[in-house]
């Protein structure tokens, strides 16, 4: 499960449910009222210069491209800065990396781009109006321990 400030993912296969906050769903173009459950894609963008996550509602599905790859959401060390033209060039090429023990797989798609920040503790993608944040599930627990149980409660058994 991908936890984050304002929004959390529950995996779905290729999809992800998503729970949105007030100016949040907005920023993905959303009716806060309506987005709860909403389904949506998360994908990457590729152009070493302007790397970013993007993230698809839906019936936006069709635009989604084939080619998937799957990246550590909790170590950015091997992504691309502006001060790193090698590590940039290396953005057209797909990886698998581990997201502690699940992976968390992202399309590649051109629509909806979020700017990629990053410091030691959290990993911040930006919007045009708003931002968030995605916690470690210890982090997010201990930070929103409400909106986790929430999460907890709703998330199916993966057995």
């Amino acid at each position: 499960m991908l936890y984050a400030q304002g929004i959390y993912l529950l995996p779905l296969g290729p999809k992800y449910r998503v729970y949105l906050k007030g100016s949040l769903a907005r920023c993905f173009g959303l009716k806060p009222k309506e987005t709860s459950g909403a389904i949506i894609h998360v994908g990457y963008n590729f152009d070493p210069d302007k790397p970013s996550l993007v993230i698809v509602p839906d019936e936006n599905a069709k635009y989604l491209l084939e080619q998937t790859f799957e990246i550590d959401l909790e170590n950015f060390d091997d992504m691309p800065t502006d001060d790193d033209e090698s590590k940039s060039k290396r953005m057209s090429e797909f990886r698998q990396v581990e997201i502690k023990s699940r992976k968390i797989q992202f399309q590649k798609n051109e629509i909806n781009h979020l700017n990629l920040a990053k410091d030691e503790k959290q990993v911040i993608f930006y919007g045009r109006s708003t931002s968030f944040i995605v916690w470690s599930e210890s982090e997010f627990a201990k930070r929103y321990p409400r909106e986790y149980r929430k999460v907890q409660e709703d998330e199916p058994d993966e057995t």
